[in-house]
Protein backbone atom coordinates (compact mmCIF):
# COMPACT_ATOMS: atom_id res chain seq x y z
CA UNK A 1 0.00 0.00 0.00
CA UNK A 2 1.62 3.46 -1.07
CA UNK A 3 -0.75 5.36 0.68
CA UNK A 4 -0.09 6.34 4.46
CA UNK A 5 -2.41 7.36 7.54
CA UNK A 6 -3.08 10.83 8.74
CA UNK A 7 -3.15 12.60 5.45
CA UNK A 8 -5.34 14.96 6.91
CA UNK A 9 -7.40 16.02 10.25
CA UNK A 10 -11.20 15.61 11.19
CA UNK A 11 -11.06 19.62 11.42
CA UNK A 12 -9.28 20.11 8.22
CA UNK A 13 -11.90 17.88 6.44
CA UNK A 14 -14.37 19.77 8.21
CA UNK A 15 -13.31 23.62 7.39
CA UNK A 16 -12.90 22.57 3.92
CA UNK A 17 -16.41 20.80 3.78
CA UNK A 18 -17.88 24.24 5.76
CA UNK A 19 -16.21 26.26 3.16
CA UNK A 20 -18.08 24.18 -0.03
CA UNK A 21 -20.99 24.43 1.49
CA UNK A 22 -20.67 27.96 1.88
CA UNK A 23 -19.48 28.22 -1.82
CA UNK A 24 -22.99 26.66 -2.84
CA UNK A 25 -24.95 29.11 -0.84
CA UNK A 26 -22.99 31.89 -2.70
CA UNK A 27 -23.96 29.84 -5.92
CA UNK A 28 -27.43 29.72 -4.47
CA UNK A 29 -27.61 33.66 -4.17
CA UNK A 30 -26.03 34.14 -7.17
CA UNK A 31 -29.34 33.02 -9.03
CA UNK A 32 -32.05 35.12 -7.31
CA UNK A 33 -31.78 31.64 -4.46
CA UNK A 34 -33.67 29.75 -7.39
CA UNK A 35 -31.67 26.81 -7.59
CA UNK A 36 -27.47 27.07 -7.68
CA UNK A 37 -25.61 28.73 -10.91
CA UNK A 38 -24.31 26.06 -13.17
CA UNK A 39 -20.30 27.56 -12.86
CA UNK A 40 -18.65 30.66 -12.51
CA UNK A 41 -15.45 31.69 -14.74
CA UNK A 42 -12.46 32.32 -12.15
CA UNK A 43 -10.99 34.81 -14.20
CA UNK A 44 -14.12 37.24 -15.24
CA UNK A 45 -15.45 39.87 -13.40
CA UNK A 46 -17.78 39.20 -10.84
CA UNK A 47 -21.12 40.60 -13.04
CA UNK A 48 -20.02 38.40 -15.97
CA UNK A 49 -18.43 35.17 -14.40
CA UNK A 50 -22.18 33.29 -12.52
CA UNK A 51 -23.44 31.35 -15.09
CA UNK A 52 -27.59 30.72 -15.14
CA UNK A 53 -29.40 28.40 -12.81
CA UNK A 54 -28.84 24.67 -13.71
CA UNK A 55 -31.65 22.62 -12.91
CA UNK A 56 -30.29 18.95 -13.16
CA UNK A 57 -27.30 19.08 -10.84
CA UNK A 58 -29.09 21.98 -8.46
CA UNK A 59 -31.65 19.05 -8.00
CA UNK A 60 -29.09 16.04 -7.09
CA UNK A 61 -27.79 18.85 -4.60
CA UNK A 62 -30.99 19.39 -2.21
CA UNK A 63 -29.96 15.84 -0.62
CA UNK A 64 -26.81 17.90 0.78
CA UNK A 65 -28.53 20.83 2.41
CA UNK A 66 -31.16 18.44 3.92
CA UNK A 67 -28.95 14.86 4.97
CA UNK A 68 -25.65 14.85 4.17
CA UNK A 69 -23.85 17.99 4.79
CA UNK A 70 -26.61 19.43 6.94
CA UNK A 71 -25.51 21.70 9.79
CA UNK A 72 -28.74 22.11 11.18
CA UNK A 73 -28.71 25.69 10.32
CA UNK A 74 -31.93 27.18 8.86
CA UNK A 75 -30.44 28.90 6.12
CA UNK A 76 -29.34 25.48 4.53
CA UNK A 77 -33.17 23.72 4.80
CA UNK A 78 -34.38 27.41 3.48
CA UNK A 79 -32.16 27.03 -0.09
CA UNK A 80 -32.99 23.13 -0.49
CA UNK A 81 -36.93 24.14 0.01
CA UNK A 82 -36.49 27.02 -2.65
CA UNK A 83 -34.28 24.81 -5.13
CA UNK A 84 -37.21 22.20 -4.85
CA UNK A 85 -39.49 24.50 -5.28
CA UNK A 86 -38.84 26.09 -8.22
CA UNK A 87 -37.99 22.75 -9.65
CA UNK A 88 -41.79 21.74 -9.28
CA UNK A 89 -42.26 24.97 -11.35
CA UNK A 90 -39.77 24.40 -14.20
CA UNK A 91 -40.56 21.37 -15.43
CA UNK A 92 -42.49 20.79 -19.13
CA UNK A 93 -46.09 20.18 -16.96
CA UNK A 94 -45.23 16.36 -18.28
CA UNK A 95 -42.33 16.27 -15.67
CA UNK A 96 -39.78 16.46 -17.77
CA UNK A 97 -36.68 18.79 -17.71
CA UNK A 98 -34.69 20.31 -19.87
CA UNK A 99 -30.72 19.62 -21.02
CA UNK A 100 -29.75 23.19 -20.37
CA UNK A 101 -30.71 26.34 -19.37
CA UNK A 102 -31.95 27.61 -22.71
CA UNK A 103 -35.35 25.27 -22.12
CA UNK A 104 -34.51 24.07 -26.14
CA UNK A 105 -34.32 20.25 -25.78
CA UNK A 106 -35.94 18.01 -23.38
CA UNK A 107 -33.35 15.65 -21.29
CA UNK A 108 -34.01 12.16 -19.79
CA UNK A 109 -30.48 11.98 -18.36
CA UNK A 110 -31.69 15.75 -16.10
CA UNK A 111 -34.63 14.44 -15.56
CA UNK A 112 -33.80 11.62 -13.79
CA UNK A 113 -31.24 13.19 -11.48
CA UNK A 114 -33.87 15.76 -10.29
CA UNK A 115 -35.53 12.60 -8.91
CA UNK A 116 -33.09 12.63 -6.12
CA UNK A 117 -34.39 16.48 -5.06
CA UNK A 118 -38.02 15.88 -5.42
CA UNK A 119 -37.35 12.52 -3.21
CA UNK A 120 -35.39 14.05 -0.75
CA UNK A 121 -37.16 17.18 -0.06
CA UNK A 122 -40.30 14.77 0.38
CA UNK A 123 -38.49 12.49 3.05
CA UNK A 124 -37.26 15.43 4.79
CA UNK A 125 -40.61 18.23 4.27
CA UNK A 126 -43.69 14.79 4.42
CA UNK A 127 -45.41 17.26 1.40
CA UNK A 128 -47.35 15.26 -0.77
CA UNK A 129 -46.31 17.52 -3.90
CA UNK A 130 -43.03 17.04 -3.94
CA UNK A 131 -43.74 12.83 -4.30
CA UNK A 132 -45.99 14.02 -6.62
CA UNK A 133 -43.64 15.48 -9.22
CA UNK A 134 -41.25 12.60 -8.65
CA UNK A 135 -43.82 10.22 -9.82
CA UNK A 136 -44.86 12.65 -12.76
CA UNK A 137 -41.24 12.98 -13.95
CA UNK A 138 -40.73 8.42 -13.37
CA UNK A 139 -43.63 8.20 -15.46
CA UNK A 140 -41.97 10.54 -18.08
CA UNK A 141 -38.84 8.17 -17.84
CA UNK A 142 -40.77 4.90 -17.71
CA UNK A 143 -42.53 6.00 -21.21
CA UNK A 144 -39.04 6.46 -22.67
CA UNK A 145 -38.16 2.32 -22.24
CA UNK A 146 -38.35 0.96 -25.26
CA UNK A 147 -39.10 -3.34 -25.28
CA UNK A 148 -35.94 -4.31 -25.34
CA UNK A 149 -34.89 -1.77 -22.48
CA UNK A 150 -33.21 1.09 -24.58
CA UNK A 151 -34.35 4.69 -24.00
CA UNK A 152 -36.02 6.34 -26.96
CA UNK A 153 -35.82 10.11 -26.81
CA UNK A 154 -34.31 13.21 -24.51
CA UNK A 155 -30.64 11.24 -24.79
CA UNK A 156 -27.92 13.45 -24.97
CA UNK A 157 -26.74 11.75 -28.01
CA UNK A 158 -29.59 11.17 -30.36
CA UNK A 159 -29.88 7.08 -30.73
CA UNK A 160 -27.04 6.33 -27.97
CA UNK A 161 -27.83 5.21 -24.57
CA UNK A 162 -24.33 4.95 -22.60
CA UNK A 163 -23.74 2.75 -19.91
CA UNK A 164 -23.48 6.23 -17.65
CA UNK A 165 -27.18 5.91 -17.96
CA UNK A 166 -27.50 3.68 -15.18
CA UNK A 167 -26.98 6.90 -12.72
CA UNK A 168 -30.48 8.09 -14.33
CA UNK A 169 -31.82 4.28 -13.53
CA UNK A 170 -30.64 4.33 -9.83
CA UNK A 171 -33.30 7.32 -8.98
CA UNK A 172 -36.14 5.83 -10.66
CA UNK A 173 -35.77 3.19 -8.37
CA UNK A 174 -35.71 5.24 -4.87
CA UNK A 175 -39.66 4.60 -4.56
CA UNK A 176 -39.60 1.03 -5.71
CA UNK A 177 -42.54 -0.04 -3.47
CA UNK A 178 -44.96 2.33 -5.49
CA UNK A 179 -43.79 1.16 -8.41
CA UNK A 180 -45.88 -1.93 -10.13
CA UNK A 181 -44.41 -5.09 -10.76
CA UNK A 182 -44.46 -4.16 -15.09
CA UNK A 183 -43.14 -0.98 -14.32
CA UNK A 184 -40.07 -2.62 -12.70
CA UNK A 185 -39.46 -5.21 -15.30
CA UNK A 186 -39.25 -2.25 -17.55
CA UNK A 187 -36.52 -0.48 -15.35
CA UNK A 188 -34.51 -3.82 -15.00
CA UNK A 189 -34.85 -4.34 -18.76
CA UNK A 190 -32.58 -1.23 -19.07
CA UNK A 191 -30.17 -1.98 -16.37
CA UNK A 192 -29.62 -5.64 -18.19
CA UNK A 193 -29.20 -3.42 -21.57
CA UNK A 194 -26.61 -1.47 -20.25
CA UNK A 195 -25.11 -3.86 -18.51
CA UNK A 196 -24.14 -6.27 -21.67
CA UNK A 197 -22.16 -3.18 -22.70
CA UNK A 198 -19.46 -4.83 -20.03
CA UNK A 199 -16.50 -5.98 -20.50
CA UNK A 200 -13.46 -8.22 -18.71
CA UNK A 201 -12.30 -5.04 -16.72
CA UNK A 202 -15.54 -2.54 -17.47
CA UNK A 203 -18.42 -1.31 -19.90
CA UNK A 204 -17.83 -0.45 -23.27
CA UNK A 205 -19.94 3.26 -24.39
CA UNK A 206 -19.58 4.79 -21.26
CA UNK A 207 -18.83 8.47 -22.01
CA UNK A 208 -20.48 11.11 -23.41
CA UNK A 209 -20.18 10.19 -26.81
CA UNK A 210 -19.82 7.07 -29.02
CA UNK A 211 -16.49 7.38 -29.77
CA UNK A 212 -13.30 8.31 -27.79
CA UNK A 213 -12.43 7.73 -24.23
CA UNK A 214 -14.81 8.28 -21.01
CA UNK A 215 -14.18 11.22 -18.31
CA UNK A 216 -13.65 9.67 -14.84
CA UNK A 217 -16.77 11.35 -14.35
CA UNK A 218 -18.92 9.52 -16.76
CA UNK A 219 -16.79 6.51 -15.01
CA UNK A 220 -18.09 7.28 -11.76
CA UNK A 221 -21.62 7.44 -13.11
CA UNK A 222 -21.41 4.51 -14.37
CA UNK A 223 -20.45 2.65 -11.88
CA UNK A 224 -22.37 4.21 -9.02
CA UNK A 225 -25.71 3.71 -10.85
CA UNK A 226 -24.96 -0.47 -11.57
CA UNK A 227 -23.80 -0.74 -8.14
CA UNK A 228 -26.72 1.51 -6.44
CA UNK A 229 -29.48 -0.25 -9.00
CA UNK A 230 -27.92 -3.91 -8.32
CA UNK A 231 -28.45 -3.51 -4.50
CA UNK A 232 -31.95 -2.38 -4.79
CA UNK A 233 -32.47 -5.51 -7.62
CA UNK A 234 -30.72 -7.47 -5.69
CA UNK A 235 -28.42 -8.07 -8.89
CA UNK A 236 -25.48 -9.77 -7.03
CA UNK A 237 -23.70 -10.21 -10.84
CA UNK A 238 -23.73 -7.01 -11.52
CA UNK A 239 -22.19 -5.74 -7.97
CA UNK A 240 -19.65 -8.38 -8.07
CA UNK A 241 -18.44 -6.86 -11.72
CA UNK A 242 -18.39 -3.29 -10.38
CA UNK A 243 -16.45 -4.52 -7.36
CA UNK A 244 -14.24 -5.83 -9.71
CA UNK A 245 -13.94 -2.57 -11.80
CA UNK A 246 -13.04 -0.76 -8.67
CA UNK A 247 -10.10 -2.77 -7.77
CA UNK A 248 -8.68 -1.97 -11.34
CA UNK A 249 -9.45 1.50 -10.50
CA UNK A 250 -7.27 0.83 -7.59
CA UNK A 251 -5.52 -0.41 -9.25
CA UNK A 252 -4.21 2.42 -11.36
CA UNK A 253 -4.35 5.18 -8.83
CA UNK A 254 -1.73 2.88 -6.49
CA UNK A 255 0.53 2.81 -9.73
CA UNK A 256 0.22 6.62 -10.82
CA UNK A 257 -0.09 8.01 -7.31
CA UNK A 258 -3.38 10.30 -9.03
CA UNK A 259 -6.28 9.31 -10.84
CA UNK A 260 -6.45 10.53 -14.79
CA UNK A 261 -9.54 12.48 -16.29
CA UNK A 262 -10.02 10.48 -18.52
CA UNK A 263 -10.02 6.61 -19.62
CA UNK A 264 -9.90 3.96 -21.99
CA UNK A 265 -12.86 1.30 -21.84
CA UNK A 266 -10.56 -0.89 -20.32
CA UNK A 267 -9.98 1.78 -17.70
CA UNK A 268 -6.54 2.26 -18.84
CA UNK A 269 -5.81 5.80 -18.10
CA UNK A 270 -5.56 7.96 -20.93
CA UNK A 271 -5.12 11.71 -20.21
CA UNK A 272 -2.54 13.79 -17.97
CA UNK A 273 -5.10 16.19 -16.51
CA UNK A 274 -7.55 15.31 -14.10
CA UNK A 275 -11.12 15.78 -13.77
CA UNK A 276 -12.06 16.89 -10.31
CA UNK A 277 -15.54 15.90 -10.00
CA UNK A 278 -14.75 12.41 -10.76
CA UNK A 279 -12.13 12.27 -8.35
CA UNK A 280 -14.79 13.05 -5.87
CA UNK A 281 -17.25 10.77 -6.98
CA UNK A 282 -14.74 7.72 -7.35
CA UNK A 283 -13.26 8.53 -4.04
CA UNK A 284 -17.35 9.10 -2.26
CA UNK A 285 -17.80 5.81 -4.01
CA UNK A 286 -15.00 3.74 -2.36
CA UNK A 287 -16.01 4.81 0.68
CA UNK A 288 -19.43 3.49 0.19
CA UNK A 289 -18.33 0.56 -0.70
CA UNK A 290 -16.19 0.40 2.22
CA UNK A 291 -19.10 1.71 4.61
CA UNK A 292 -21.09 -1.01 3.49
CA UNK A 293 -18.48 -4.04 2.85
CA UNK A 294 -15.56 -3.10 4.82
CA UNK A 295 -12.67 -2.67 2.33
CA UNK A 296 -9.44 -1.22 3.72
CA UNK A 297 -7.95 -0.95 0.26
CA UNK A 298 -11.23 1.19 -0.97
CA UNK A 299 -10.73 3.49 2.28
CA UNK A 300 -6.96 3.93 1.79
CA UNK A 301 -7.65 4.82 -2.02
CA UNK A 302 -10.52 7.02 -1.55
CA UNK A 303 -8.63 8.53 1.40
CA UNK A 304 -5.33 9.83 -0.93
CA UNK A 305 -7.84 11.02 -3.43
CA UNK A 306 -9.95 12.95 -0.87
CA UNK A 307 -5.91 14.41 0.60
CA UNK A 308 -5.16 15.45 -2.99
CA UNK A 309 -8.54 17.14 -3.82
CA UNK A 310 -8.26 19.04 -0.29
CA UNK A 311 -5.03 20.71 -2.09
CA UNK A 312 -7.17 22.08 -4.69
CA UNK A 313 -9.76 23.83 -3.19
CA UNK A 314 -9.56 27.60 -3.59
CA UNK A 315 -8.68 29.38 -0.43
CA UNK A 316 -9.32 33.18 -1.20
CA UNK A 317 -10.86 36.29 0.79
CA UNK A 318 -13.81 36.75 -2.05
CA UNK A 319 -16.70 34.72 -0.87
CA UNK A 320 -17.35 33.59 -4.60
CA UNK A 321 -14.40 31.91 -5.26
CA UNK A 322 -13.40 31.05 -1.20
CA UNK A 323 -14.06 27.34 -0.94
CA UNK A 324 -14.89 26.32 -4.70
CA UNK A 325 -12.90 23.57 -6.79
CA UNK A 326 -11.25 24.11 -10.59
CA UNK A 327 -13.15 21.28 -12.84
CA UNK A 328 -9.89 20.35 -13.74
CA UNK A 329 -6.52 20.25 -12.58
CA UNK A 330 -4.42 21.98 -14.36
CA UNK A 331 -7.07 24.34 -14.57
CA UNK A 332 -6.62 24.81 -17.95
CA UNK A 333 -7.40 20.77 -18.15
CA UNK A 334 -10.26 19.23 -20.77
CA UNK A 335 -13.05 19.36 -18.61
CA UNK A 336 -14.94 22.73 -17.94
CA UNK A 337 -11.26 24.92 -18.11
CA UNK A 338 -10.95 27.79 -16.21
CA UNK A 339 -14.15 27.04 -14.75
CA UNK A 340 -15.87 26.17 -10.95
CA UNK A 341 -19.11 23.72 -11.57
CA UNK A 342 -21.58 23.35 -8.80
CA UNK A 343 -21.55 19.63 -9.43
CA UNK A 344 -17.58 19.54 -8.09
CA UNK A 345 -18.74 21.07 -4.54
CA UNK A 346 -21.88 18.25 -4.59
CA UNK A 347 -19.46 15.65 -5.60
CA UNK A 348 -16.70 16.62 -2.34
CA UNK A 349 -19.61 16.70 0.03
CA UNK A 350 -20.72 13.51 -0.49
CA UNK A 351 -17.03 12.08 0.24
CA UNK A 352 -16.88 14.03 3.08
CA UNK A 353 -19.67 12.71 4.24
CA UNK A 354 -18.93 9.12 3.70
CA UNK A 355 -15.13 9.55 4.88
CA UNK A 356 -17.06 10.68 8.13
CA UNK A 357 -19.46 7.95 8.44
CA UNK A 358 -16.57 5.24 8.14
CA UNK A 359 -15.49 6.30 11.20
CA UNK A 360 -19.48 6.20 13.03
CA UNK A 361 -19.71 2.34 10.96
CA UNK A 362 -16.49 0.77 11.72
Amino acid sequence: MIFGNNLFSIEELNHAEKAALEWLKIAHYKTGEIGFAHHKNLYYPSFLAWHKNYPETSGYIIENFLFYNNTKDNEEVRIARNTVEWLCNNHNGQGSFYRSTKKNELSSFNTAQILFGFWNAYLYFKDEKYIENYKLSNQFLLKQILPDGKWSTGLYVENYFPAYYTRAIWPMLLNIDSLSSDDILKIESSINYLFKLKNLKFFNDSGFFKEGNSLSHTVAYTLEGFYESAKILQRQDILDHVLKCMEYICDDTEEKKYLAGEFSNQLKQTASFQCMTGNFQIASLLLKIHNQNYNLRFFKIAEHLLAEGLKTQFKSNSKETNGGFPASLPIYGKYFPFKMVNWTNKFFLDACYQYKLSFKIN
